[in-house]
């Protein structure tokens, strides 16, 4: 990502820092989202974004698949496709809300808002992996953000570790999501309905 377009994760930053406000959306009711499952998913994304992407950028770009080169800049297949699931996730998400807040709930929107996360989850889901994946070796090398013993307070923490940790959160988390999601998307958009004759 060093060879990224440098707006491209300042942007991710800025994005990810404002949504934050989406957990207090959730916890003071502006809108119907559980508050586990948002901040789960706030928390996982300041994660990608703070503790991994902006840790160790040029790693990540070194060892990523390059599959836009243009000239002095290129975009590597991970990034691209993480934005590209966090953005129309969010465009659709945010329009959905609005319309909502005016009133409206065109179909087409509806139905994309409830439907498009079977792909794009998933998508974001495995880019987020990637990344994590492409910065692991960096951060155990470099000792990146780990405390050892002994010190003062008496506490060790290897950041390390926690990012195993976070990516075998993630086994059981997307599952959890995955469905939820289905289930939600099964109540808003209903069965189809069958023609009996």
């Amino acid at each position: 990502m060093s060879n990224t377009p440098a707006h491209t994760p300042a942007f991710a930053v800025l994005r990810n820092c404002i949504c934050g406000v989406q957990v207090l959306h959730s916890v003071f009711g502006v809108v119907r989202a559980p508050i586990m499952t948002t901040g789960m998913q706030v928390a996982s994304r300041v994660w990608v974004v703070w503790g991994i992407m902006v840790a160790a950028p040029a790693q990540i770009a070194s060892r990523s698949l390059t599959v836009l080169p243009l000239g002095a800049y290129s975009m590597q297949l991970n990034l691209m496709s993480l934005l590209l699931a966090w953005s129309v996730t969010e465009i659709i998400r945010y329009s959905f809300f609005a319309f909502k807040e005016l009133g409206m709930t065109p179909y087409p929107l509806l139905w994309l808002r409830y439907s498009t996360f079977i792909f794009l989850y998933p998508l974001g889901v495995a880019s987020e992996m990637a990344m994590v994946w492409l910065a692991l070796p960096h951060i155990r090398l470099s000792h990146l953000w780990s405390i050892d013993l002994p010190n003062a307070v008496n506490f060790a923490f290897d950041y390390f570790l926690f990012c195993l940790l976070a990516v075998v959160i993630y086994i059981p988390g997307f599952p959890l999501l995955y469905l939820h999601m289905l289930r939600q998307r099964q109540k808003v958009l209903g069965q189809p309905k069958s023609k009996t004759a």
